[in-house]
């Protein structure tokens, strides 16, 4: 009796399991349960406007208008970019620690016409940002950049970057950098 209870029971979660309704599409097709993409039913008119973007057309305007592109290759000088400036730390001497800053070498008389100090400790100027190092991105597709780095007793540095154009004048970007 006890095994023939138990058989009925089986069988009935089993078939009820197997019961199930399946949704019907647009097309009069019928979806299977782990069908994700055709299960969701979304409004949103998100799509891509761009689906062959070229990498020329990802460009980098400076705030004198000099345009460049945005390199993707990785060469001996984008190592010498792996710090926490993104640029080459020739004539600095960084402190102990990633994220930390950086002390000056040498002084440039031509690039900076001020012979007098400019306000405020320098020192720790490096982690501003200033109109130079702010750039306009026009992207046709979402742009990301990450970096990070971590060394033996020196902490960890992490740069991460977001940009993408909500319309043809407007550039949306954000970063952190810590």
């Amino acid at each position: 009796m006890k095994k023939l209870l138990l058989t009925l029971l089986v069988l009935s979660i089993t078939f009820n399991s197997f019961s199930q309704r399946l949704k019907k599409t647009f097309d009069g097709e019928s979806q299977t349960i782990n069908d994700s993409i055709a299960f969701r039913q979304s409004n949103s008119k998100r799509n891509i406007v761009n689906k062959e973007a070229k990498i020329n057309e990802y460009l980098i305007i400076l705030y004198k208008r000099d345009t460049t592109y945005v390199d993707t290759t990785l060469t001996i000088a984008k190592e010498y970019k792996f710090n926490y400036l993104r640029k080459d730390n020739v004539e600095l001497i960084s402190f102990s620690n990633l994220g930390q800053t950086y002390n000056t070498l040498a002084y440039d008389f031509n690039d900076n016409p001020h012979l007098m100090p400019l306000f405020g400790a320098r020192a720790r100027h490096f982690n501003y940002m200033e109109v130079e190092d702010i750039y306009y991105y026009h992207v046709p597709t979402p742009l990301t950049e990450l970096m990070y780095k971590s060394a033996f007793e020196q902490g960890q540095l992490v740069d991460a970057f977001f940009t993408t154009n909500i319309s043809k004048q407007i550039n949306f970007s954000i970063a952190y950098k810590g």
